[in-house]
């Protein structure tokens, strides 16, 4: 039976109760009815119609230890060895969750949906929310040397200590991003009246009396749905308005189908979830988005990348790698017997090498792993070379969505054969579409063959951080040296670009053709370095 199917038997969830009080028994009810479905050769859940709180005491306490700052922020090891999970789906083939216009309302550390190992995945026709949100939001009402003071907003209780891991600003006047984000040296909140609380920072300057900020208590705790080595994973018209990290990760998968799937943020608040919409890792075959809208996440809409590996010893035919990465990775990242790969660089990100892996073991003795390849490697690769996979770079279809009031960028492009067409970009503090890749991050690789077509990209990149260069394109490396050629093969064609920073920024790239676009207000027609036959014919500058 195909996940498509619309005829499946259906576990049919029963018990479910609305209200606030009601929580805990919920969280039950759902773990209950899946053990009944796996059991009970049922292919999938269906939900019924309604509103419901889900959360249990593991779930308050986090979210207490988080306030109070028993457990860091930047604790990422301490926030993955508390996982708390309500379905936890391991093994399973062609199995449905499946809504009737159904609201989860969660509370506290909690993650949704975790599927691992598993083969043709739908959820379908569900609301996200959580009860309370991992950040609150505040006016500015003054100012005194490091110190800054603010009223929040209603609906956010604050009591004083909390944690705050960055300040992002609001235009008052529009509720949408301001441009201004501050992320280091930030002290708790410190209660000062009854309504009145304050925060040190250290860079002052960049709040003034009358903004809106809206500050985060974390970057990110857990998803709202987790993939890892699953094949044909299908969302449909799934909303997600809050969350304690990113609404999708999906790590080493084939085949991933978004449609209709919407964040963005409930009535009265001013971000959905805290960090990525979407963050995918080392998967592969095709991804689609069709028909998506994103709005008022914490980062990016999209991130789509693999993960670097690093050459550690060469011996013996024997070439031992790990995976050193500061990137957001749930997993760690470890290749397969039969992936293609590419030695890089480690200064420019240049491709030294193709390569096939024959042999992977790991060695107890070195705490790593080593691999074997199908040809000889020559002199150029040494002690801290670079290994990307492109056996796991995805084709990325990115059609007939929306992006907007977003802090950050819209689509992060770190993979090959990618079509981004019919699409709005609006509002986002970085660059519409960044394509790159990031030694720092430790993000591969250099990209391939992008086509970008009929697309609106309208007043992006206008924020004060790093990642905004441009309105609608930037094309560059993260590595210690430029390069010629990391990217090629980029098609840039009838898009219309409005907004007060550079139209495109292009380097360490070649093969470019900027072709009959439309630009709007922007201050440069393209800034260029590192360069090779770049191609601007037709387009039209107001």
């Amino acid at each position: 039976m195909s996940f498509f199917d619309e005829n499946q038997k259906l576990f049919k969830v029963n018990g479910l109760v609305g209200g606030e009080e009601n929580g805990e028994k919920n969280f039950e009810i759902l773990q209950k009815a899946l053990t009944e479905c796996l059991s009970g050769g049922f292919s999938g859940l269906a939900l019924p119609k309604g509103v419901y709180q889900i959360y249990n005491q593991k779930a308050i306490y986090l979210f207490e230890c988080l306030l109070n700052g028993t457990i860091n922020t930047l604790d990422n090891e301490r926030w993955k060895s508390e996982k708390n999970i309500v379905l936890d789906i391991k093994g399973v083939k062609n199995f449905t969750i499946r809504g009737d216009s159904t609201k989860l309302e969660f509370k506290g550390m909690i993650q949704p949906f975790n599927f691992t190992d598993c083969d043709g995945i739908a959820v379908e026709n569900i609301s996200i929310d959580w009860v309370n949100t991992f950040y609150f939001s505040a006016d500015v009402v003054a100012k005194k040397a490091n110190t800054t003071y603010i009223v929040p907003h209603k609906n956010y209780a604050i009591n004083g200590g909390e944690p705050v891991v960055s300040i992002n600003s609001i235009d008052s006047r529009t509720g949408r991003q301001g441009g201004m984000a501050l992320f280091e040296n930030i002290t708790n909140i410190k209660k000062e009246d009854d309504n009145l609380f304050s925060f040190d920072c250290a860079e002052p300057e960049y709040t003034y009396v009358g903004q809106s900020l809206v500050l985060r208590y974390l970057y990110s705790y857990a998803p709202v749905f987790l993939y890892y080595k699953c094949s044909n994973v299908k969302l449909e018209n799934v909303n997600v308005s809050a969350g304690p990290g990113m609404a999708v990760v999906a790590q080493k998968c084939n085949g991933l189908s978004f449609v209709r799937l919407t964040v963005t943020y409930s009535k009265g608040r001013l971000m959905s979830v805290n960090c990525d919409a979407t963050h995918l890792i080392n998967c592969y075959g095709t991804i689609v988005y069709d028909n998506c809208f994103f709005e008022g996440m914490g980062d990016d809409a999209a991130n789509i990348h693999g993960f670097y590996l690093k050459v550690k010893k060469i011996g013996n035919d024997k070439i031992y790698i790990k995976h050193d990465s500061s990137s957001q990775n749930i997993y760690p990242y470890v290749p397969e017997k039969g992936n293609d790969i590419e030695f890089v660089n480690e200064n420019n990100l240049l491709k030294i090498q193709e390569n096939t892996i024959t042999e992977l073991f790991y060695d107890n003795t070195e705490h790593m792993h080593y691999i074997k390849v199908k040809k000889d490697i020559g002199t150029e690769i040494h002690v801290g070379t670079l290994i990307a996979c492109v056996s796991e770079m995805p084709q990325l279809i990115f059609n007939n969505c929306a992006v907007r009031n977003i802090r950050g960028r819209g689509l992060l492009i770190q993979t090959r054969n990618v079509t981004i067409k019919n699409c709005l970009f609006d509002g986002c503090t970085g660059q519409a579409l960044h394509i790159d890749t990031a030694y720092d991050w430790g993000e591969s690789i250099g990209v391939r063959n992008v086509t970008v077509t009929d697309n609106k990209f309208i007043d992006c990149g206008f924020g004060s951080t790093k990642y905004c260069d441009a309105v609608a394109v930037v094309v560059e490396t993260e590595a210690d040296e430029e390069a010629i050629g990391v990217h090629r093969d980029i098609f840039i064609k009838d898009n219309i670009i409005i907004g007060n920073k550079n139209a495109f920024k292009l380097s360490c790239c070649r093969d470019v053709l900027i072709e009959d676009n439309v630009s709007v207000k922007c201050e440069e027609k393209i800034l260029q370095s590192s360069t090779e036959n770049i191609i601007l014919k037709g387009n039209t500058y107001f």
